[in-house]
């Protein structure tokens, strides 16, 4: 076969998912924490449900539409006759949200602009405790963590799922498969695991996480094995794209629940759909410089993302930190100031999580 630069990826099995898929209750009890890691340990990634109880999903889609109303730069009785602002539909802004309007200028997928990383529905999520329960899971009972603060994934457009759609096996999107971890790279001796809370569900028929299950082993040895990455974004080589064709899969997520994966699995995203979602990762506080804090608390005055690692701080590049939308629709940078007291300091409670 060809070399392929864009592909269909199957949907994950039922079988498949039943294997990686824990409840976060669970996690309180030494044998779901031990199954939990067991299901890592295997394949590389987890489907954890129940992260957010129904009640709390709601609470972080109320805010974001909280985020959403911040950034509109008109006087509330006009903000009030746009389409996504018109009351009592029963939908939520974010649903009704224009694609005219993405919140991501130079990726629309990523809500990266504007502040909206550090958003209320994002610091919603990241201070979850059944979120923090994971992570401490994951990185040996450890209670003393960092978060990371990389793009809120947001998309409004319908499902692709009408009479007139493609069927799903037609459906192909860009590859772009990569880890993210490197042996050669600064702190890439460290276990890193990464996830995202997804507020909105995934099915086939909407944007998704796409995993190559096991992939943290041999392939990614084999990676590191044939390039020096200098950098944690590790694409795979393109001699490697028919093996993840053939073994990848988009990943099946409830709402409220959230993946996890090692952060050597070989993954990408998969954008065809609407899609609501809170990337989170966090480490121990103890690999954290002070550089890397000082780093993180310039992200959240200025409202910019960073990557994926809590520890390290690095500013993410995808974000435009200048005002945008139309005339009529004008969009203004300062969804985070929420948090920025009035000395221009930010939140105490924010900080204890950098």
């Amino acid at each position: 076969m060809s070399i392929k630069e864009q592909a269909h990826i199957n949907v994950i099995s039922a079988e498949l998912l039943g294997s990686v898929t824990v409840a976060a209750p669970s996690l309180h009890t030494e044998d779901g924490a031990k199954a939990f890691l067991a299901v890592m340990d295997t394949f590389g990634f987890a489907v954890v449900t129940d992260v957010l109880t129904k009640e709390q999903v709601a609470v972080a889609e109320s805010l974001f539409d909280d985020d959403l109303r911040s950034i509109v730069d008109l006087p509330d009785a006009e903000k009030n006759t746009k389409p996504c602002f018109l009351p009592n539909t029963g939908e939520s802004v974010a649903r009704r949200w224009s694609d005219k309007h993405p919140l991501g200028r130079y990726n629309p997928s990523f809500a990266s602009d504007y502040g909206v990383p550090h958003g209320r529905c994002a610091w919603y999520c990241r201070t979850n405790q059944a979120v923090h329960r994971v992570f401490e899971v994951l990185h040996n009972n450890d209670k003393e963590l960092c978060v990371g603060m990389d793009n809120v994934f947001f998309d409004s457009s319908r499902e692709n799922h009408s009479e007139t759609a493609k069927p799903d096996s037609e459906i192909e999107e860009i590859l772009w498969p990569h880890a993210d971890q490197s042996i050669h790279a600064a702190g890439g001796d460290q276990p890193c695991y990464q996830g995202i809370v997804y507020v909105w569900p995934s099915s086939q028929f909407t944007s998704t996480t796409v995993v190559w299950p096991r992939s943290h082993k041999d392939a990614y040895l084999k990676m590191m094995a044939v390039r020096s990455y200098s950098s944690h974004f590790c694409p795979l080589p393109k001699s490697a794209l028919e093996d993840f064709i053939a073994g990848a899969v988009r990943v099946v997520i409830p709402s409220g629940g959230m993946i996890l994966w090692n952060s050597k699995l070989i993954h990408q995203g998969w954008n065809i759909g609407p899609r609501l979602a809170v990337p989170i990762c966090m480490e121990p506080k103890s690999r954290r410089s002070s550089d890397a804090l000082e780093r993180k608390m310039t992200a959240c005055k200025e409202g910019v993302p960073t990557t994926h690692w809590a520890s390290l701080g690095y500013f993410h590049g995808c974000c435009k930190e200048d005002n945008g939308g139309t005339k009529d629709f004008p969009l203004v940078f300062n969804c985070h100031k929420w948090m920025i007291n009035k000395a221009g300091d930010v939140d105490a409670s924010v900080v204890a999580l950098l």
